[in-house]
């Protein structure tokens, strides 16, 4: 196989464009100057100034220069495809690799799909993953289809962006375009996505960690719109007294997946703030933290009174710190017999 006499790569035979430096070949080269690059070792043409391998800027003296190459200890591209070093998108030489990227853009009764699929150079991947990127992550929701495959097409796009990340830029480049808008308005996105979803999740657990405690012993006696009035009843259905129940400062989280009726005075009987998240109705029995309490998102109960023995009969689950019955759309709350 012939070498290149600019960079002594390996190349097909018959080529008139060096896969490797992009110099033209011609039927009588010239002499086969070469020289060393004194910072990575490469082979390079004598006439360089600066090292296409490590971008070093050189002197272009004498030292270094070989008529024929020595044997090379770093063969970077040796057992490569002769079109392994030219991009097909933008026809560059440089470094590429195989990648595949799709965008998708739901038109709810159609959609508008494009995908570039081929042996790209770091700056063309740049080029397709960010606009294809993002506007798959604004616009492509719209349509049952759309919204069902458009996560997946994101996930794709991202791995094969991270796949890529290693690849070595073209030194020398122009004509690239130095900022992409479509870079700034995904990243944008994506920290607009987590910082929703942290307020979201936090005003969550504000609400559901534990009650809301208050010194005020005043009871709520205003019914809310986001949930029904129920007035308990003055007799519990359960075969067994409401002194056989458990009390409340019994009930621990190793109760927790246990069915238990448990009876107590309420310490204080109110409805959540709504703040953007499912109101609550909560009856406690003390304003310690991580003591049992009742909780509801169906009912609401303003009859109570500071003081009232109440029963409620479920399964303990736990919230936050604290051991709770939920009362839900089917359940009910008893006063004692």
């Amino acid at each position: 196989m012939p070498t290149c006499p600019f960079c002594a790569e390996t190349i097909p035979t018959n080529v008139g464009i060096c896969p490797y430096c992009g110099k033209t070949i011609s039927s009588s080269p010239p002499p086969r100057e070469v020289k060393t690059c004194p910072y990575c070792a490469e082979i390079i043409p004598d006439d360089s100034t600066r090292c296409p391998y490590c971008d070093k800027e050189l002197d272009n003296d004498s030292e270094g220069k070989h008529q024929e190459p020595p044997t090379r200890s770093k063969q970077v591209y040796s057992n490569a495809p002769s079109d392994s070093l030219r991009c097909e998108l933008c026809g560059a030489v440089a470094p590429t690799k195989k990648v595949l990227f799709r965008q998708n853009i739901g038109l709810f009764v159609r959609r508008l799909y494009r995908e570039v699929d081929g042996r790209l150079c770091r700056d063309c991947i740049e080029e397709t993953f960010w606009p294809f990127t993002g506007k798959t992550m604004l616009f492509g929701w719209f349509g049952v289809i759309s919204f069902i495959v458009s996560p997946f097409i994101l996930l794709f796009n991202v791995l094969q962006y991270l796949g890529a990340l290693g690849l070595r830029r073209a030194s020398g480049r122009t004509g690239v375009r130095s900022s992409n808008p479509w870079k700034a308005i995904t990243i944008l996105i994506i920290l607009g996505l987590f910082a929703y979803m942290g307020i979201y999740f936090s005003e969550i657990n504000s609400v559901a960690a534990q009650p809301p405690q208050t010194s005020s012993t005043r009871i709520q006696t205003s019914a809310s719109s986001s949930g029904s009035v129920r007035i308990p009843t003055r007799t519990s259905p359960s075969s067994s007294a409401s002194s056989s129940c458990l009390r409340w400062s019994q009930v621990t989280r190793s109760y927790i997946g246990k069915d238990i009726c448990v009876t107590g005075n309420v310490y204080a009987a109110y409805q959540s703030p709504a703040n953007g998240s499912p109101a609550a109705f909560f009856i406690t029995f003390s304003p310690d933290a991580g003591a049992f309490y009742i909780l509801s998102y169906e009912w609401t109960y303003p009859q109570l009174r500071q003081g009232d023995c109440v029963v409620a009969e479920g399964e303990v689950t736990s919230l936050g710190s604290s051991p709770i019955i939920l009362i839900e759309y089917h359940d009910d709350l008893y006063k004692c017999e």
